[in-house]
């Protein structure tokens, strides 16, 4: 009856479920077995033998490698027992029992293969994953960083600029009013350069008048 319970748990996490025929099978050899006292735990006084439920079917269990080895073993135990109290009946319900034990533990390893390597295949997924975010803030972290120097270089070459504008301006200032002063002065020595041409005309032609007059 164990063997039945453990073979056709509907809630195992393997999910291999009762079979129309070995799910019969199994029931059947439990029932028989709690009936006819060929395996120990058979309860008396109506109540359910251990691994069934109330209305008779297998109830759930965990299926595992450990159960199944000790199931397989009470059912190697049983088949001997029957052989040696009742000769004349066959094995074919223990035989099938085992063949169930080995195709669920079959499933329950596979799946269990199968979920190692998801589990491996989902972590390698999250640490590159991980890993990318890493490097991925490291980049932004390093573009941040050097934003952050090029608008402290930015800021200084405009203030190198604004100041040489100024400086520049300053000086064109200064040349501007030069240019004036020295336009200015050039028109004041031209006039009296002018006036004193006119004097020195004047002083000329006297000195002429006088020589003559002298004659």
């Amino acid at each position: 009856e164990a063997a039945a319970e453990h073979v056709a748990a509907p809630t195992s996490p393997v999910g291999f479920g009762r079979t129309a025929k070995g799910g019969a099978a199994a029931a059947a050899a439990a029932r028989s077995l709690s009936g006819g006292g060929d395996v120990e735990g058979a309860t008396a006084g109506g109540d359910p033998a251990p691994g069934l439920t109330s209305h008779g079917s297998p109830s759930g269990m965990v299926v595992s490698s450990t159960r199944t080895r000790e199931l397989r073993e009470q059912l190697h135990e049983w088949r001997q027992r029957r052989r040696i109290q009742k000769p004349g009946e066959g094995s074919a319900d223990i035989q099938e029992l085992l063949e169930l034990l080995d195709h669920g533990q079959e499933q329950l390893d596979k799946e269990v293969e199968a979920t190692g390597k998801l589990r491996t295949h989902l972590e390698c997924l999250m640490s590159g994953y991980q890993d990318r975010v890493v490097r991925y803030q490291c980049d932004v972290e390093a573009a941040q960083d050097r934003l952050l120097d090029y608008n402290r270089e930015h800021k200084e070459l405009k203030a190198v600029q604004e100041r040489a504008s100024d400086e520049l301006k300053l000086q064109r200032e200064a040349a501007e009013l030069q240019l004036e002063g020295l336009q200015r002065d050039q028109r004041r020595f031209e006039a009296e350069e002018a006036r004193s041409k006119n004097d020195l005309a004047t002083v000329t032609s006297e000195r002429e008048g006088c020589a003559a007059r002298l004659r």
